[in-house]
């Protein structure tokens, strides 16, 4: 069989990733309790990942609808009152 240099996986592999990084999108991120504990885990998880978010949208219940939570990746972040119709939009 053909056995490519180790050169040309090396090209191959950066073209593949330049390609992917110009074309590709981020992704609207919705987290339903996000001010609850596994919220909170699934917020820090997406900020040391390298997952590509481009807006996190995080839902509550009334009690913490309209508080922010402060997020070094993605700014000051306003809980909303989860809905099914906005949670449908992530």
């Amino acid at each position: 069989p053909f056995r490519q240099s180790r050169q040309h996986q090396a090209i191959r592999a950066s073209a593949a990733s330049s390609t992917r990084t110009s074309l590709s999108m981020g992704y609207t991120v919705g987290i339903v309790g996000a001010t609850g504990a596994v919220g909170k885990e699934i917020r820090t998880c997406l900020e040391k990942s390298s997952f590509e978010t481009d807006k996190l949208r995080i839902f509550g219940s009334s009690r913490s609808a309209g508080s922010t939570v402060e997020s070094d990746k993605f700014g000051s972040i306003q809980v909303e009152l989860f809905d099914v119709a906005a949670a449908r939009e992530c």
